[in-house]
């Protein structure tokens, strides 16, 4: 197996050298931007990335395919607003985060496609006591999305299927944190 890309063929030899060995690794470009503005903090991130194994062992011929688990691109937002009040700070974030399709397994088998998707997450917290207490509230999957993060193909008689893991559903909670 071995990479396709220029950058990926560099990267491997690159780890080659500083290890001395033959397994390459995948990276891609990110870029992360943070604006603050109108007392808001606005973040947002972009993860790109590009993978092909060939050589592949799929019945009687080698084939190539999609890395497995790498979706082409990621996308990320949040916006934080804070503010002080009497006693401390709070801070209240929302974020969302977008991932492309991608395929769980080396096979590329339709079963093991997930779909690409959007999961926000939202938190208020208040920190007081020179930062050492904070209390925050929060929801994770905010819109309660049943989100596929991994499918295992067991197409093959006499299951005929996918096994499919999905994301949790709505989580709330309440946290408390105390700094020593």
């Amino acid at each position: 197996m071995k990479p396709e890309t220029d950058q990926l063929r560099f990267e491997s030899r690159l780890n080659r050298h500083r290890n001395g060995n033959d397994m390459p690794y995948v990276i891609g470009p990110q870029k992360r931007v943070a604006v603050i503005a109108m007392g808001f903090q606005f973040d947002a991130g972009l993860a790109l990335l590009h993978t092909k194994v060939d050589d592949i062992p799929i019945g009687s011929r080698l084939v190539n395919r999609d890395a497995p688990q790498a979706p082409d691109y990621t996308v990320n937002f949040a916006a934080t607003k804070s503010f002080e009040i009497g006693t401390g700070r709070i801070s209240a974030t929302f974020n969302a985060v977008y991932t492309a399709d991608f395929y769980s397994q080396l096979t590329n088998a339709a079963v093991t496609k997930v779909p690409d998707g959007w999961l926000a997450n939202a938190r208020v917290s208040l920190k007081t006591m020179n930062n050492r207490l904070e209390l925050a509230v929060f929801a994770n999957n905010l819109f309660d999305e049943a989100r596929k993060t991994f499918s295992f193909d067991v197409s093959a008689p006499p299951l005929g299927g996918a096994y499919d893991t999905y994301t949790q559903p709505r989580w709330m909670g309440v946290q408390a944190r105390l700094n020593f």
